[in-house]
């Protein structure tokens, strides 16, 4: 069952805040969805009508993601950098393992490679 997490008066901050949508059945909400994209994708001259107003109008967001991911690139080869030097740090004996996990505390922790 699908449902507001509003629904519990505590959770939604008082009984006049509370959801008075009621819950709709996890089957029923995938049969909706699924049904309203089957009539989407049916109606091919709305698809065709999309796609040709988005090849004259390319999207900005390309640009904005590129350089948001530019970004994040930068900000894991600093952490990269910063992991490299501590751990020199402690290999020369110039930094003490308590040290080093201070550093990356969690105010500013190292990212996890897995």
């Amino acid at each position: 069952m699908n449902s507001c997490c509003n629904h519990d008066p505590i959770r939604a901050g008082g009984a006049d805040r509370r959801c008075p949508e009621r819950g709709i059945r996890a089957e029923a909400l995938d049969t909706y969805v699924f049904d309203r994209i089957r009539i989407a994708l049916l109606q091919t001259d709305t698809l065709l009508a999309g796609e040709r107003g988005r090849r004259l109008h390319p999207d900005t967001h390309d640009e904005l993601l590129a350089a948001e991911l530019t970004r994040l690139d930068r900000k894991i080869a600093a952490a990269d950098d910063e992991r490299l030097f501590l751990a020199d740090l402690y290999q020369a004996w110039l930094l003490a393992l308590g040290d080093a996990a201070h550093a990356s505390g969690p105010e500013n922790p190292a990212p996890q490679r897995w």
